[in-house]
């Protein structure tokens, strides 16, 4: 193959001085992609162009679409070279490019309550990062975090996440707090040009997503949420079916979790709503209230819901939702006052139906088709898992967009802030 953009190439270091020279372009991508080293070859293509033939040249002949026309088969060249080009714009070019895969990023973790421990897990050695710096004005969380998890143990530890930030060199932040405090933490890390990884809920509030939002956009920085349902193999494989390449898309959602969130709340802040933002629907309920608008690609035209709770809970336990979409119907329903953990999902398609079942310990998922003559468990056809963190240092990297972002986060805060007004006002709701 023609290497598109002549025989002068030179390979950039991590420290940005030449020390590699290769007869093409091509040739030296080649290597570089050989070596599994996607982000390097994409940024190291534009940098060598760049040099040699100059930031005017580049911007105006085009040099994405020649490039993805001379590698047609590499996708995800296209995607980590255009980020290299807005980077540019942002004047960070040399900071984004020569942080290689071969660096390990720093990531620090504000808040390190129990689910600082599951995000820890993902903290292998192959992940090329690591966490540098705990905060936590609780000692004995930190502490807690440190033994569960004993590749943390020479982190440095904060009990001021600001402090933190203006001390520490980071590039990213996990933000594993209670949900009243996102917001700002969000935006006290991105006005510090760091990437963001939070735990859903993103927000609290639809006020609160918009800041966000003009917030990351132009930030040029990675915005990320936790909903792990797009990280794992099942859900990316019901995902695909339930859309017009699999069953079609689909006409009806009953989508239902059940969860002792008040056994494992009781005495916690998830218990406070002025602390948590709302109740089971608020917490749990948003993964479920995620992965419906996931699966339909965006917000329903009309939502109307009913929440209930119990003497001593000052918000719902229980949630009641019926969600109207173009051409389908989504039930929602959440039990936060249950003896056991139970998530049951069937999407209806024109196809056949998708079943799913989370209960007892055991997880499966089942396709029967439209007329019932076959019914399968494609456990061959799930792809992989992947995990939220993993997914947040690989986007970091352009080598893959965040699993949900800043504007799913936005998208479940008004599903969630319109079930509360229509509980308010016994009514349904029209988003516009």
């Amino acid at each position: 193959m023609r290497a598109p953009y002549g025989e002068r190439a030179v390979i950039i270091s991590v420290d940005g001085e030449t020390n590699t020279t290769a007869d093409s372009l091509y040739e030296a991508l080649d290597s570089l992609f050989q070596s599994h080293e996607r982000l390097i070859a994409g940024i190291t293509g534009y940098w060598i162009y760049l040099n040699h033939y100059g930031w005017e040249v580049l911007k105006n002949n085009g040099a994405v679409e020649a490039m993805a026309t001379e590698l047609p088969s590499l996708e995800y060249l296209r995607e980590g070279l255009e980020a290299v080009v807005r980077n540019i714009y942002f004047g960070e070019i040399k900071r984004w490019a020569v942080k290689t895969m071969s660096e390990r990023l720093r990531l620090a973790f504000i808040g390190c309550g129990g689910i600082a421990g599951f995000h820890a897990k993902s903290l292998t050695g192959e992940l090329g990062a690591e966490v540098v710096a705990l905060c936590d004005p609780n000692k004995e969380a930190v502490a807690r975090l440190k033994a569960a998890a004993p590749q943390l143990g020479g982190a440095k530890e904060y009990s001021d996440y600001v402090e933190m930030l203006d001390r520490e060199s980071l590039d990213g932040v996990l933000i594993l707090t209670p949900h009243v405090y996102h917001k700002e933490q969000i935006l006290e890390a991105l006005r510090r040009g760091l990437h963001v990884f939070v735990e859903k809920p993103m927000v609290s509030s639809v006020d609160e997503a918009w800041e966000v939002l003009r917030a990351a956009e132009g930030s040029g920085r990675v915005v990320a949420v936790g909903y792990q349902r797009r990280t794992d193999g099942l859900f990316g494989y019901i995902k695909r079916m339930a859309s017009p390449e699999g069953l079609g898309r689909p006409v009806y959602i009953e989508h239902q979790l059940s969860q002792d969130w008040t056994g494992l709340s009781k005495g916690t802040w998830r218990a406070d709503p002025r602390i948590a933002g709302g109740g089971f629907l608020m917490d749990s309920g948003s993964h479920i209230v995620d992965m419906v608008l996931w699966v339909m690609g965006g917000l329903p035209r009309e939502v109307y819901a009913a929440l209930s709770s119990k003497e001593g809970w000052g918000a719902e336990l229980v949630a009641a939702i019926t969600a109207r979409f173009d051409g389908c119907v989504a039930s929602i329903s959440l039990m936060g006052d249950a003896p056991l953990w139970s998530e049951r999902l069937r999407i209806y398609c024109p196809g056949g139906l998708l079943a799913y079942l989370d209960e007892l310990g055991s997880r499966n998922v089942w396709v029967m088709d439209r007329e019932a003559q076959n019914v399968r468990r494609p456990m061959e056809e799930v792809p992989p898992s992947s995990s939220p963190l993993a997914n947040f240092v690989r986007a970091i990297r352009g080598l893959e967009k965040p699993a949900a972002g800043v504007e799913d986060g936005l998208r479940v805060a008004v599903f969630k802030e319109a079930c509360y007004r229509s509980a308010a006002s016994g009514a349904p709701v029209k988003l516009s």
